[in-house]
């Protein structure tokens, strides 16, 4: 047990000769580092144990370097009442030995619980799809941030799309509260959607609706383009498609969409985690 460090050689792209190591640790799993997740107080426990790390960092005795090992969380005597108030909620954990016949390591995880606060989480999409587009004007214009630019179009020079999708995915869940769509005056032209609907993914599969059925976009009495608002009440999805019905023979443009999901404020906890001497 303990730590055999073996040295080597090696050649660069240029025939240069450089010296290496490598650091081997010899011995199991002696103890594992702290981790966390922050989310908001009053978030689901389903949604805790979705995004708890499936691994935590371990330590071979008193080695400076980690190795990521698979943990079980116990969640035992956790609901969703536990995680209602501001704090840090600890949950314990196994992790997996290096020995298949040495026993788990203990695991700790911190769950941080922050006030909520509304967020706008576009900017922070996978991916984003469009049914079409001009060339120039993609659907990745419409999240840079910039409310009165030209951002997404589906222009053609004739036979004009009367229906048109923007799709946005995210690689976790969000607790989706409000859609906004900023559209674009082209010209003299009426360049946004006569009426429109925001579906949202749900955790088996099918697609939900809202409103059902398409609300009507409302111009401004300025003359402006308009922005809507739609209400999807905080629902827990991955991805959000906005269905867009044109007027006739008109194309549509897009400058912003903007996706409102309830997230964690920032955290003021600073706490230990652990204190090691030695290793």
């Amino acid at each position: 047990p303990g730590s055999v460090t073996v040295t080597g050689t090696g050649t660069d792209v240029f025939g240069s000769t450089f010296e290496v190591r490598a650091v081997v640790d010899v011995g199991g799993f002696t103890s594992t580092d702290p981790v966390s997740v922050t989310t908001y107080a009053g978030a689901s426990l389903a949604s805790v144990r979705s995004s708890a790390p499936a691994t935590v960092p371990a330590q071979v005795g008193a080695s400076a370097q980690r190795f990521d090992t698979p943990v079980v969380w116990d969640w035992s005597g956790l609901d969703d009442a536990s995680l209602a108030t501001e704090g840090v909620v600890t949950v314990p954990g196994s992790a997996e030995s290096n020995d298949p016949a040495g026993d788990p390591v203990p695991a700790t995880l911190s769950v941080i619980l922050t006030a909520p606060t509304l967020a706008n989480v576009t900017p922070q999409v996978s991916s984003a799809v469009a049914s079409s587009f001009e060339s120039g004007y993609p659907i990745d214009r419409t999240y840079n941030l910039a409310t009165g630019d030209k951002g997404w179009s589906n222009w053609v020079g004739s036979n004009k799309p009367t229906t048109s999708t923007l799709q946005y995915s995210f690689a976790a869940p969000q607790d989706v509260e409000t859609v906004s769509t900023y559209f674009f005056k082209d010209g003299g032209s009426t360049t946004w959607a006569q009426t429109m609907t925001v579906d949202y993914l749900n955790t088996d599969g099918t697609w939900s609706r809202v409103p059902e059925p398409a609300l009507t976009v409302e111009a401004p009495a300025d003359g402006t383009a308009p922005k809507v608002d739609v209400d999807l009440g905080g629902v827990r999805t991955t991805s959000v498609r906005l269905t867009l019905n044109a007027f006739a023979n008109t194309h549509m443009i897009v400058s912003e969409v903007e996706i409102y999901a309830t997230t964690a404020s920032t955290s003021t906890v600073a706490d230990l985690g652990a204190l090691r001497v030695d290793g």
